[in-house]
């Protein structure tokens, strides 16, 4: 989607958000967003209560929140703000 925007229009970017569920994140997909030029990652983190989390029918957990920060943070180079 990014791509057909750059080709078919004349803009700039200074803000380009993906939002990513925490369980989902991993090196290779946090390295392939920032190389499109993501540097926003919302998360969908309700809470970091487990107890909360489960009762809202999130699929991740607290843990998958911490795990995934610094991989994003070290895909994009520090790049992604939260």
């Amino acid at each position: 989607m990014l791509q057909s925007l750059r080709a078919n229009f004349d803009c700039s970017f200074s803000e380009v958000t993906l939002e990513a569920d925490p369980e989902t994140i991993d090196a290779e997909k946090a390295a392939q967003w920032a190389a499109m030029g993501f540097n926003r990652i919302s998360f969908g983190t309700q809470s970091f209560v487990d107890d909360e989390l489960k009762a809202a029918g999130r699929m991740h957990r607290r843990e998958d929140i911490y795990r995934a920060v610094p991989i994003l943070r070290a895909a994009g180079d520090s790049q992604y703000q939260f």
